[in-house]
């Protein structure tokens, strides 16, 4: 399937539609293991690097690095959804120097 293991960690997740999502070079891959069919979020232009998914269970960050070729390639994190495959918001595009390497979503504290 391309997954990617060798040098990233918590990089598979399971979605709430009971499909595995995990990232191999550009793309996030959505596999739906029942129907053995894939859907790709298509949105990187270099490599990703982590992976998250918020506790809906449909939303995803995705985290990728400094590419290599081109200027265009800069690390960013895209949080999108894993239903529509639409990108909710890109963080960091530009600010960000090296790579994305680790992602997590978190609750707001309530004072």
């Amino acid at each position: 399937y391309g997954y990617r293991g060798n040098d990233c960690r918590s990089n598979i997740h399971a979605l709430r539609t009971q499909e595995i999502v995990y990232f191999s070079g550009h793309l996030v891959v959505i596999l739906n293991l029942e129907e053995n069919q894939q859907r790709h979020y298509r949105e990187h232009t270099a490599d990703v690097q982590c992976l998250s998914v918020h506790s809906d269970g449909l939303t995803v960050a995705s985290g990728q690095g400094q590419g290599h070729r081109k200027p265009t390639e800069r690390p960013c994190i895209r949080v999108w959804r894993s239903d529509t495959l639409e990108t909710l918001s890109v963080l960091g595009d530009g600010q960000f120097h090296g790579s994305v390497v680790g992602l997590a979503f978190c609750k707001p504290s309530v004072s």
